[in-house]
């Protein structure tokens, strides 16, 4: 699959909760700090520079032909080496379930176990966040799980992970601090990754073939009837609120 020529690196419901969460954990942590690591097409590095909007102190590009083709197993390498040789390891590793390109879930799996750290996936929720763990929602689709997650760890967020957004702002003076720093962009060979362990050479699955699914839009017709707020009284039933 070709993506040099993909149309969006991120959108604002997956591809930025990393980001987002990162900016929310620093500003209620004061001397925390964050890095940020992508492996997007070469085109879209300057985009990358709203990481350094939302707080982060440096910012990675993962980007080489030799990294084309890669699956869950080959990309979770390329991040892992990346994160040991770049960032030295870190406390708290955290990615998204899902990106504008696609399913990620199961990179955050594979990178916690190439790190050797507890993993925890689909948060949706911090309870507590303490010097040595953290307390955290897990959303498993029929039912949720509370855990109690040491650190150091990697984490995936769920799509519907609860944001203070007061926490997540950014402000001019951020905005106008992050046109002046530049992407950091790295190759195979500037994380010291062999070119047999990477892309395609170095996956252990093939995707033989794709089918599109069809899309069928199911509509539902209702009827208001009475008075503006017998109206009012329905349609908030409608959207369940």
């Amino acid at each position: 699959m070709d993506k040099s020529n993909a149309g969006l690196l991120t959108n604002p419901d997956y591809s930025l909760y990393p980001v987002k969460f990162a900016k929310m954990f620093s500003s209620s942590h004061p001397g925390s700090r964050f890095d940020c690591l992508s492996m997007a097409p070469h085109k879209h590095a300057d985009y990358l520079k709203i990481c350094y909007e939302y707080g982060a102190e440096q910012v990675y590009l993962l980007n080489d032909k030799r990294f084309a083709g890669a699956d869950t197993y080959a990309t979770s390498l390329a991040l892992a080496t990346a994160i040991n040789r770049c960032v030295g390891g870190a406390d708290l590793v955290v990615c998204s379930m899902q990106s504008s390109q696609g399913e990620t879930g199961h990179i955050a799996g594979s990178l916690a176990s190439r790190l050797g750290l507890p993993f925890a996936v689909g948060v949706i929720e911090v309870r507590e966040c303490c010097t040595d763990y953290m307390v955290l929602v897990q959303d498993h689709g029929d039912y949720a799980e509370i855990i109690k997650l040491p650190f150091p760890a990697v984490i995936s967020l769920h799509r519907n992970f609860s944001f203070e957004e007061r926490l997540c702002q950014i402000n001019l003076i951020d905005v106008r601090k992050a046109r002046r720093k530049s992407v950091c962009e790295l190759n195979h060979a500037d994380i010291d990754l062999m070119p047999k362990n990477c892309g395609l050479i170095g996956s252990n699955t093939r995707m033989l073939a794709g089918t599109k699914a069809p899309f069928q839009k199911v509509k539902e017709h209702r009827s208001c009837v009475g008075d503006t707020e017998e109206q009012c009284k329905l349609l908030l039933q409608l959207l369940d609120l």
